[in-house]
């Protein structure tokens, strides 16, 4: 729930541990405690969220499931 919180959070005031990430896909990422965030703006009332998840410390290659708003 506090993902929800906080991406809902995010889209209303646009607060929030937010970051661009690198390259040219335009996702950002919202921290959340223990957890990332990666999405991106689509219109200024959607927010699309390809990934969500712990960070991966042991294998970079780590598969995180897609969260489905």
């Amino acid at each position: 729930m506090r993902i929800f919180t906080a991406l809902h959070r995010f889209a209303e005031t646009g607060e929030g541990d937010v970051k661009k990430l690198q390259g040219e896909s335009g996702e950002l990422r919202l921290r959340v405690g223990d957890y990332r965030v990666r999405f991106t703006e689509e219109h200024p009332d959607t927010l699309r969220t390809p990934a969500c998840g712990p960070p991966c410390f042991d294998d970079k290659r780590c598969r995180i499931p897609a969260l489905n708003l």
